[in-house]
């Protein structure tokens, strides 16, 4: 399944932590890259972003950091037809893996 992907860069210095990450109500800034990931679930669609934007030939490095602890991916899961409907998932980057949370304040 073709997904979409948003990278919200958490502005909080301390997220990048691995004993603190992400928490709701940290400033975030979502970045111009969009990235469609092919994968089987969302989760799997956000390893793929993360993977591709920490490449050293990413498509974002001159503009960008690379995805680390505290950033906040948005995946864009398409409708299922003939009667279902698209929604957003949200994952936090921990430093292992994500952690699902819901829309974060101020994210859109």
């Amino acid at each position: 399944m073709k997904y979409g992907a948003n990278v919200f860069f958490n502005q909080n210095p301390a997220a990048m932590l691995p004993t603190r990450g992400f928490k709701d109500g940290d400033e975030l800034r979502i970045t111009p890259i969009v990235v469609f990931p092919e994968a089987e679930s969302a989760q799997a669609a956000a390893d793929q972003v993360f993977t591709l934007l920490n490449l050293d030939a990413r498509p974002n490095r001159f503009i960008e950091r690379s995805v680390s602890v505290g950033d906040v991916i948005r995946i864009v899961v398409p409708p299922t037809f003939p009667n279902g409907e698209g929604h957003f998932e949200w994952f936090a980057c921990a430093d292992i893996g994500w952690t699902p949370i819901k829309q974060p304040k101020g994210a859109f």
